[in-house]
């Protein structure tokens, strides 16, 4: 009977310091449980500590307007953050610096909660673009950096007043007659008897306005856009008479022919198009809509037809970056505005552009019966020849002048869209774009 008293009391036993063993583990393991629940949630708070210190810097940053301020926080990069100001809980935001690799500024932000902290990093791109100016001193129908000639009686068809840079005698030449109606704005220092050429029997005394000489460089050529999905060839025939593009993509070659359609669904947003070979030679592009459409064009073979012909939308704009002349022929319609890098442009046999011409080369010719209609001719660059019936509706900067055969020129000064025309400012800025986090 003592026996299986002495076992009772040793199961017993055993059985407590299991329990007590088991029950020490556990508060142990929940302890740690906890510890580590605790040490995670001061991490994740840390974390978002560290990300509010990093945004509240970014915002500062890019609240900059001014120049010198941009400039300065450049100059005295790396540096550290004074935080003090900013409305977060006291010691959990520890530290914010703000450093530069190349173009890169980088916003580090470490936050602190009990044990745990974080470090953040947030990426901003800092940028120094040129200022693009708009140019808003046309008022001449035509303004020419150097020689103005108007040939067999063409300055009768002339409505509005004409311009020029130069100082040199004999810069504007009237072969055939003169019209007193016109005002002849000269730069100071030039001697208005000698500068203008016009017939001896003539006696008309010209109006004339002194201006200071103006400065009409180059406009600011865009760079191409890339990474736009290839979509390769869109070619017309019999079974594909009018294909419909309707997103922004990039094609080796656009061919229309045979009088057959291309449309642009511009409805729901803009499309821009980057084409290798452009070839239409002889068909329709059609557009749709009214948001904006940009045609990227590296290799003009032809356009014959029509273009935007039956839209009133002028958001549509045809960009051209190669060498060979540009020919727009054979009553070719084209409602929107073109855009030369340096080629040379042809427009003739009753072809029309209602829009601008604006253009990098070295000479413009327009002829035939053609029409350009509420537009601005922006060539600085180029001698512009106007002949054999060309009729022009809106104003003209060139370098060199020449009007011959019964063209005509109006100035209308409510038509012409120079917004889009900007060209290289000496003006430059500093641009901080939104961050992402590394």
């Amino acid at each position: 009977m003592k026996n299986r008293k002495g076992s009772t009391l040793i199961l017993t036993l055993m059985v407590f310091v299991f329990l007590s063993i088991l029950a020490t583990a556990t508060v142990s393991f929940m302890v740690s449980e906890n510890n580590q629940s605790i040490a995670h949630k001061d991490k994740i708070e840390a974390y978002y500590i560290a990300r509010s210190g990093a945004e509240a810097v970014e915002a500062a940053i890019l609240s900059i307007t001014d120049e010198k301020e941009k400039e300065n926080l450049l100059k005295n990069l790396p540096k550290n953050v004074d935080i003090s100001g900013m409305d977060l809980k006291s010691n959990e935001l520890l530290e914010v610096k703000v450093k530069q690799e190349d173009n890169i500024i980088v916003i580090e932000s470490k936050g602190i909660v009990g044990k745990g902290s974080e470090i953040v990093e947030k990426v901003m791109e800092s940028t120094t673009e040129s200022e693009g100016d708009v140019i808003s001193n046309i008022d001449s129908v035509i303004f020419s950096n150097t020689n103005m000639v108007f040939e067999s009686n063409t300055q009768n068809n002339i409505t509005g007043n004409i311009g020029t840079n130069s100082l040199k005698n004999d810069t504007i030449k009237f072969t055939s007659g003169f019209n007193k109606n016109i005002t002849i704005k000269i730069p100071f220092g030039a001697d208005s008897s000698k500068i203008i050429n016009k017939p001896s029997t003539n006696k008309d005394i010209p109006n004339i306005e002194y201006i200071e000489k103006r400065n009409y460089p180059l406009y600011n050529f865009p760079q191409y856009p890339i990474d736009l999905l290839n979509k390769g060839i869109i070619k017309t025939n019999w079974d594909n008479s009018n294909p419909i593009i309707n997103s922004s993509s990039y094609y080796d070659s656009i061919i229309v022919d045979q009088d057959y359609s291309l449309t642009i669904d511009a409805n729901k947003s803009d499309v821009i198009l980057r084409v290798k070979d452009f070839n239409v030679s002889q068909g329709h592009l059609k557009i749709l809509g009214h948001k904006d459409v940009k045609i990227f064009i590296e290799n003009f073979i032809s356009l014959k037809g029509s273009f935007n012909n039956e839209n009133n939308n002028k958001n549509v704009e045809i960009y051209y970056n190669g060498d060979k002349e540009m020919n727009i022929m054979n009553e070719t319609k084209i409602n929107g505005s073109i855009y030369l890098k340096s080629a040379d442009f042809n427009l003739g046999n009753g072809g029309s552009i209602n829009g601008n011409i604006i253009s990098g080369g070295k000479k413009i010719s327009i002829s035939g019966g053609t029409y350009i209609q509420d537009g601005l001719i922006y060539a600085p660059n180029a001698k512009l020849t106007l002949t054999a019936g060309g009729k022009i509706n809106g104003a003209i900067i060139c370098n060199d002048f020449n009007m011959s055969g019964g063209g005509s020129i109006t100035y209308s000064p409510q038509y012409i869209d120079s917004v889009s025309v900007k060209f290289p400012s000496t003006n430059k800025k500093t641009v901080f774009k939104n961050s992402y986090y590394k």
